[in-house]
């Protein structure tokens, strides 16, 4: 059987907690909801939150808290998932697409810089691609409300004092099976203040019961957040072995700039050449990869038909940095559950990768 990409780290212990959810017959959002939210906002520092069922209600939820009619438009990188460009579009804004470093797959901290300048720009959505964070004090020193999705960086840190999540207006902790933290789906919304936590219980009031996340969803994602620092340690000393293993091969990986601490949420590799001799040669041995940013927006537009053709054959030239990432960048299994044997498979692939 094959290595998987993502294997979500759930141990007999997260499961006793599950099960006493069951048979306590509450189900529904309840208690456990209530609890998972606030273990999130006492990790970072946050003053209100909803834990919800899926992610584009989630930020449609946030983009009614924000207000944005006057100011329309949302930034966000164009490597972000396409789940996003989903939320923005029903919710009626307009998206604004941010081209990427192509050494971090970060947003390029000049184009960031130059959003102050548009007063159309409503909300800027950072994330945390691949677990690489952004510059503090770019983001700091902005003027316009962060959406701070921390899906795949969560236990990360900008300084010392400030961690990741610490920085938005609102934070996005992603609960799907491939998330750092999983409840086997789901998205917490959290506030940064009171004005903004009065704004998104307003902007959530009137959803159904079944858009929130159910308590035996909860009570597996409440374990995983208490267990997130042996989480981070263990995904750090694989991530540092297999630095050393990928010295050995023809091809690179992403860095993260500065000194803030990133979080290893799979171990990227820029390819040279096209990724699908690399990602036959990886099943061969018994490793599953993918395309470290499939599903992404960049890719949505390449491919569907909402561009003309003469509109997509600009894509790279508008996108550089996306779109070297997106067609020359694998992912490869890192998470706290692989075993030994598993682990020195990887390794040995990496070293000989084509």
């Amino acid at each position: 059987m094959s290595i998987p990409v993502f294997r979500p780290s759930i141990k007999r212990k997260d499961m006793d907690s599950v099960l006493s959810c069951m048979v306590s017959d509450q189900l529904w959002p309840g208690q456990q909801n209530e609890e998972l939210i606030t273990a999130l906002l006492e990790l970072l520092d946050a003053d209100g939150g909803a834990a919800l069922r899926e992610p584009v209600t989630a930020y449609k939820a946030v983009f009614h808290a924000l207000s944005l009619e006057d100011r329309p438009k949302v930034a966000l990188s164009v490597l972000s998932s396409v789940s996003l460009y989903r939320a923005i579009c029903e919710s009626g804004l307009e998206p604004v697409f941010l081209d990427v470093d192509q050494g971090s797959g970060l947003v390029e901290e000049q184009v960031l810089k130059d959003l102050s300048q548009d007063p159309s720009i409503g909300a800027l959505i950072v994330n945390t691609p691949l677990g690489f964070v952004p510059s503090y004090e770019v983001l700091r020193d902005l003027s316009i409300p962060i959406i701070e999705d921390i899906s795949q960086g969560i236990g990360g840190r900008y300084t010392d004092d400030v961690p990741v999540g610490g920085i938005g207006d609102f934070i996005m902790v992603g609960m799907e099976p491939e998330d750092v933290i999983t409840a086997g789906g789901g998205m917490v919304v959290l506030s940064r203040d009171k004005k903004q936590t009065k704004a998104l219980t307003d902007a959530v009031s009137d959803l159904p019961q079944e858009l929130y996340l159910s308590d035996m969803s909860a009570a597996l994602g409440r374990t995983q957040v208490k267990e997130l620092k042996g989480f981070i340690e263990k995904r750090r000393e694989l991530f540092e072995t297999y630095i050393r293993a990928s010295m050995r091969s023809h091809h690179s990986t992403l860095h993260q700039p500065g000194e803030s601490l990133y979080v290893p949420y799979g171990f990227p590799v820029v390819v040279r050449g096209g990724m699908n001799e690399p990602i036959q040669y990886a099943r061969k041995k018994g490793v599953e990869t993918q395309p470290a940013y499939l599903h992404s927006i960049y890719q949505f537009l390449a491919e569907k038909e909402v561009l003309s053709e003469e509109e997509k054959e600009a894509l790279p030239r508008k996108f550089p940095g996306a779109s070297a990432l997106q067609l020359s960048t694998l992912l490869f299994p890192l998470y706290p559950a692989l075993t030994g044997k598993e682990f020195e498979i990887i390794q040995k692939v990496l070293v000989t990768l084509p």
